[in-house]
């Protein structure tokens, strides 16, 4: 019996039957179904395994919601300063910017005054922003957050003088 020829046999046969099984496992792995076969993401949202991943300013299962409909409110504020206590009624809604973007109206107790805040998830930036109010630039720059319990905002106030005022305000959406 020729031992070389029956050793290079064998390894031939495990070559073959390795062949064999990677062929079987790919044809059984490419069978599976598509998990996101029927899943339809609105709103350039991408589907990964079943669920969709939401562009920004969208969400929900199918991206279709625009997170910043949550915050778009009239909002009855209190809120503590090292100036002061303030209780004015602010108004949130959309903006003409992104879909990120919502205008926040008489924050502040500034009458008439209107700051760009940006949404993602249940959050809110305040950039850093000027505007005018009695004819002079005041700046305010902040974050908040929304919970079922309110729309809680923590900014600063830079007066027309270059002064700060730290402030703390609490919402509630009538």
């Amino acid at each position: 019996m020729n031992t070389p020829a029956l050793a290079d046999d064998f390894i031939a046969l495990k070559k073959i039957t390795l062949l064999y099984v990677l062929v079987a496992l790919f044809t059984i792995v490419s069978c599976q179904d598509d998990p996101c076969d029927g899943v339809a993401c609105l709103n350039g949202g991408l589907c990964n395994e079943g669920s969709c991943l939401c562009a920004s300013g969208y969400e929900g299962d199918d991206c279709a919601t625009e997170q910043r409909t949550k915050f778009i409110a009239t909002y009855n504020f209190n809120e503590s300063c090292t100036g002061g206590e303030y209780n004015y009624v602010a108004e949130l809604s959309a903006s003409v910017g992104t879909v990120t973007q919502v205008r926040i109206i008489n924050f502040a107790a500034l009458t008439a005054t209107e700051i760009i805040g940006v949404v993602s998830g249940s959050d809110v930036n305040i950039p850093q922003q000027y505007f005018a109010f009695e004819g002079e630039q005041w700046g305010i720059v902040g974050t908040g957050h929304l919970a079922s319990s309110g729309l809680t905002i923590v900014y600063t106030l830079t007066f027309p003088n270059g002064s700060l005022d730290e402030c703390t305000a609490f919402g509630i959406a009538q």
